[in-house]
């Protein structure tokens, strides 16, 4: 639903402008993990620091 009001509604940059293949390379792994119940893969993974 975000997703879709950033890219129809307020037509957020870069969202707005993005093709479809775009949209689902950088959505599709995150509702993926959502579905899966995966964490490890879900929004802010890359972000997380490392637990060394």
């Amino acid at each position: 639903m975000g997703l879709a009001v950033a890219r129809y509604g307020v037509r957020v940059e870069p969202v707005a402008s993005a093709g479809y293949d775009d949209i689902v390379a950088w959505a599709g792994p995150i509702v993926q993990s959502l579905l899966d119940g995966d964490p490890s893969a879900g929004p802010g993974s890359g972000m997380r620091p490392s637990a060394e």
